[in-house]
């Protein structure tokens, strides 16, 4: 694995590679921050009550939502749009 998260909820993830198919070659590693990663570990209701949740809320209330996936196909993701109501 060459992406890891510091659990099921972080903030960043690292990114570990190696240029050569050498493998005593050193490892590169970079780091990147964001609003919310999910580790390999998240399962889906995980990810339902942290993301759709909150936005479903807001729907309620009212305001416009659009919530999008992006991965690989035929994982389960969808893109829909909802109008409050």
């Amino acid at each position: 694995m060459i992406a890891t998260t510091d659990g099921l909820r972080s903030e960043e993830l690292v990114v570990t590679t190696n240029h050569s198919s050498n493998p005593n070659t050193l490892k590169t590693q970079r780091t990147y921050q964001f609003d919310q990663v999910f580790g390999a570990d998240a399962d889906q209701p995980i990810i339902y009550q942290d993301v759709v949740v909150p936005i479903l809320n807001e729907v309620f209330d009212g305001y416009n939502a659009t919530l999008c996936a992006y991965g690989q196909t035929g994982t389960g993701k969808t893109c829909v749009s909802r109008y409050g109501l």
